[in-house]
């Protein structure tokens, strides 16, 4: 870029010199020339070739960025749009230059190597795709080895966003803003953090505001920046709001320069500057309100000229939408300038939200939670909201015609608070999820949502620091960024930058361990569901409640189910099963739906369990390894063993349950020891926790939640005690139940799915023995005599029995057995009191295959789904589970008709709503899957919701 110096100064500057300095740059001796249009010096393309030239310098290459074309035989990248000066320039040297796709944010790469002169072109369909086409060669320089010949390295791609909108949903803090000498003030965390989220392709920075750390508290916005004519008491001093005003403009401004947009959202509506009442002037009237954020609104436009987008929160910001509708629409008239409006889905409703959009000329989105305020699952999980408040899904909102177009907010920071998070596979599903109705993007909130950016979780005198959490988290805003642009990214891009960051060896042992460690925390939230809010549950600093709470079923009073931390339920149902529904079905054949459909609480704790040791494993490996970042290398460690003793943690806890749970249902002593046994291996999983916490954290600053400024695991610790006292009792109220017995009575935790071919062994309990009691097993398999054997006693009990039947009695089939306690020839009792117990001996454990066909149209009015259905032992059903769109109605369920092969089909009414559904199928062993899996996609398939004025657009039968 030219320099331009005054008079004075070039009079006092010597020929030669002067000569030098007017010299075009281009004709300087350089490795690489950067070429740019003279248009774009001002715009995030000059960004794009700054960052480049970085690189490129880091390898040790001589760079000069330059507004016009290269006239000596340097290697030359021209950066810029189809329609850039320097276009001209090389059209000749190529037989045809290289296309770019019409849609924002496209680029193409390119690189000519086999003409006279050597150049590569990073072009873009707009000025922000060419500073990524800049980011992409900046990429391929990084990876160069170190010697390597780095021109030889670069190489052509062509890539267009996946996503329209990618979006960090940050928060202004009162605490920041209140401190001129906070972050928030601090360009250095600004330049590091807006650098980071435009290499990573996030292009809006979404400010929610505003959000005190401490009160919880979320005040109106306009009050910190802005001061009212008509009400010019209202809000904190005139010269601090001027400041915090000013920086917010250079933030926009810094954020337009790489390519990021800027929105900004209030949360609430009232002249409160404080969570008390001491700030308000007077209590005002609806009138002054809707007057005064109007003024606001026009205000802020004018003053922020190159603000993206503006909006409101309706739920809990104390005015409903009418209130919007007056002082928004009109504020924005006022601000004389288009601008995009935006609002929340909480608390409001699908129709008034419409009618809003649809009295605003500009465009309009809405922001709906994608899993309330947590994440868990990489899919909109929460499909059935008559169990919570709506508002935590989508509702109605994706019905259609709308005016509005949807993002999805994902609240990650109720789930990550503070470990640090990446998995690629994760990310990609949630990306793709994430276009579900025609959605144009996604708002992620970040670890510093409710948090300070500095560090605020390691011990102030130990080995581990950061200074910005973004220098911590960086992965998480790649990976995030990055996916949103492309959801196909390959596995070796990440390990490269892993590479780049902690060495070419201890990068790729650190990917590994994040990958591993990543899925453990929102495995544990999944599971142990304790609410959607971010206030109901925080994953990683909490025990999770007793054993009582893991297997509390739901009691059908509104006010129960509206309070999931009453009950235990996963936060999608539909694929992981609770304890107590997982215990019922596997105490009876045909209860309910089938034991195996569902990912069971075992399976649940056998998959913490695993990805711990790797996690742990992995982490060690890579801290044996020498690292480029040292510090950073220790604090991966730190955090993920929190992440490794919680798994194991939860694990335990969760087979401690089961076992408890079962014996609530059978009464079985053995169970109770086992639930005993696995509780207290739970517990010293958490006491290593603690003494882990003590050694590298500080107490912790979380009101939120944990409604303490001195959070520690030591200090949760002590809640640890409910489970062991619940365990007291019941052993209590057992032997004292053994001891007051009067009449003979049996209790059996029953084996009814066992495998054919194997030895099945149980435990029983008799009360009220005397002496000499004998305990027989009566088994009958279909169509064969009957066959008996007598327990054994358990030493050292008074009331145990065991058995171990014979493989070779267990053929596959149904069957049926009972119990039979008796004396001489006399019967004394009997198990089950009545009838006898079903069995189903399996012959394999295989799942059928279920792949659907195809959604046709059979007429006007039904839809008609094809599904393929396959297994070697033969299919026993196959099951439609279905619910209209709206995520607030429930779930149904129908058989599908065979019609012949493997073909199954179902119908559902065409309705303008749409529908989403998924299959399950079992065999004849009752082996039982659903398709989708959720462990590899959305565990659901849409029929898309329609205009009723255009119809459904599925494709008709025989077509």
């Amino acid at each position: 870029m030219n320099k331009v110096f005054c008079d004075s100064a070039l009079t006092r500057i010597p020929a030669i010199l002067l000569f030098l300095i007017l010299l075009p740059t281009a004709a300087r001796a350089a490795d690489v020339v950067i070429v740019i249009d003279p248009a774009d010096s001002e715009t995030c393309i000059r960004h794009g070739a700054d960052v480049l030239s970085l690189d490129l310098k880091e390898k040790g290459l001589d760079v000069v960025v330059s507004e016009s074309a290269s006239e000596g035989d340097q290697f030359t990248v021209y950066i810029g749009k189809p329609g850039s000066s320097w276009v001209s320039v090389i059209e000749g040297e190529v037989d045809a230059m290289p296309s770019v796709h019409d849609r924002p944010e496209a680029y193409v790469t390119f690189v000519s190597r086999h003409t006279d002169k050597k150049f590569a072109v990073a072009m873009g369909s707009d000025e922000v795709g060419a500073m990524y086409a800049a980011y992409e060669f900046a990429d391929q320089v990084r990876r160069v080895p170190k010697g390597a010949d780095v021109i030889s390295y670069l190489s052509p791609l062509r890539r267009e966003p996946f996503l329209a909108i990618r979006a960090v949903n940050t928060f202004l803090h009162v605490e920041a803003l209140d401190d001129p000498n906070s972050w928030y003030f601090d360009e250095s965390f600004w330049t590091g953090y807006l650098d980071l989220l435009s290499r990573s392709r996030y292009n809006l920075l979404d400010f929610h505001a505003m959000y005190g750390v401490v009160s919880t508290w979320f005040p109106n916005v306009y009050l910190y920046m802005l001061k009212s004519d008509k009400y010019p008491d209202v809000g904190i001093p005139a010269d601090r709001a001027a400041m915090n005003l000013a920086m917010f403009n250079r933030i926009i401004r810094m954020a337009k320069e790489r390519g990021i947009k800027v929105s900004l959202m209030s949360y609430h509506a009232s002249w409160r500057v404080r969570a008390g009442e001491e700030d308000k002037p007077h209590e005002p009237s609806e009138y002054e309100l809707v007057d005064y954020t109007k003024e606001m609104v026009a205000k802020i436009i004018k003053e922020c000229p190159d603000l993206w987008m503006i909006g409101f929160r309706i739920g809990e910001s104390g005015m409903g939408e009418d209130f919007y509708a007056k002082s928004y629409l009109a504020g924005i008239e006022e601000g004389g300038r288009d601008i995009n409006m935006f609002t929340h889905s909480w608390g409001a409703t699908p129709y008034q939200i419409n009618h809003i959009a649809s009295l605003y000329p500009g465009k309009t989105f809405v922001e709906i939670k994608y899993n309330g305020e947590q994440f868990g699952l990489p899919y909109q999980a929460i499909t059935n909201s008559l169990n919570t408040n709506a508002g935590y899904s989508w509702e109605s909102y994706t019905n259609r015609p709308r005016d509005y177009k949807i993002i999805w907010q994902i609240r990650a920071n109720g789930t990550h608070r503070l470990i640090r998070w990446g998995d690629p596979d994760f990310a990609s599903r949630a990306i793709r999820a994430a276009t579900f109705q025609g959605s144009s993007g996604f708002t992620m909130e970040p670890f510093t949502a409710y948090y300070p950016p500095t560090d605020f979780i390691f011990k102030k005198d130990g080995k581990i620091t950061y200074r910005w959490d973004h220098n911590r988290n960086w992965f998480w805003y790649v990976l995030w960024g990055r996916t949103g642009y492309d959801p196909d990214i390959k596995e070796s891009v990440w390990i490269d930058m892993f590479k780049y960051r902690y060495g070419a060896k201890a990068g790729p042992a650190a990917f590994e361990a994040m990958v591993a460690g990543s899925k453990l925390i929102p495995l544990i939230y999944s599971y142990r569901c304790m609410g959607y809010d971010h206030r109901d549950y925080a994953p990683e600093y909490e025990y999770g409640g007793t054993i009582e709470d893991f297997i509390r079923r739901p009691e059908h009073s509104p006010s129960v189910l509206l309070d999931k931390t009453k009950y235990q339920e996963p936060l999608d149902p539909n694929v992981m099963a609770p304890i107590y529904d997982y215990v019922d079905e596997s105490l009876s054949v045909k209860k309910g739906r089938y034991v195996d459909a569902r990912m069971s609480p075992l399976q649940v704790a056998d998959e913490l369990d695993f990805y711990a040791d790797e996690t742990e494993k992995l982490m060690i490996d890579a801290l044996r390894i020498e690292s480029k970042d040292k510090t950073d290398m220790l604090a991966m460690g730190a955090e993920f063993l929190v992440a490794v003793h919680l798994a194991r943690y939860y694990a335990e806890k969760i087979r401690s349950a089961t076992s408890f749970s079962y014996y609530r249902e059978t009464n079985s002593w053995y169970d109770l020891l086992d639930a005993e046994k696995k509780i207290k291996s739970a517990h010293a999983h958490w006491a290593k926790l603690a003494a882990h916490g003590e050694k590298y954290f500080r107490p912790i600053v979380y009101t939120l939640r944990m409604k303490t400024t001195g959070f520690t695991w030591r200090k949760e610790s002590e809640k640890l005690a409910g489970d062991t006292d619940i365990i007291k009792a019941e052993k209590k109220k057992y032997l004292e139940a053994v001891s007051r017995a009067k009449g003979y009575s049996i209790s059996l935790h029953p084996e009814i799915r066992p495998a054919a071919g194997k030895v099945v062994k149980m435990k029983a309990n008799v009360f009220g023995l005397r002496g000499g009691e004998k305990l027989v097993y009566h088994f009958k398999y279909e169509n064969a005599a009957g066959k008996t054997k007598t327990f054994s006693r358990i030493s050292g009990t008074k009331t145990g029995f065991k058995i171990t039947i014979p493989a070779e009695w267990n053929k596959p089939g149904k069957a049926v057995f009972y119990l039979e306690l008796v004396k001489g020839n006399k019967a004394l009792a009997r198990y089950p009191e009545s009838g006898a117990v079903k069995m189903l001996i399996r012959g394999e454990n295989n799942k059928p295959e279920i792949f659907v066909d195809a959604v046709r149209l059979a007429d006007k009015s039904t839809y008609r789904i094809f599904a393929n259905v396959t297994d070697d032992t033969g299919v026993e059903s196959v099951r439609l589970r279905y619910t209209p769109m709206p995520s607030q109605t429930e779930w149904h369920e129908k058989r599908m008709k065979h019609i012949g092969g493997s073909t199954y089909t179902a119908d559902l009414p065409v309705s303008p709503e749409g529908w989403i559904y998924y299959i399950e199928a079992a065999d004849v062993f009752e082996n039982a899957a659903q398709y989708p899996d959720f462990r590899k996609q959305t565990p659901y398939i849409p029929i898309d919701s329609f205009d009723p004025d255009r119809g459904p657009d599925v494709v008709p039968v025989g077509m």
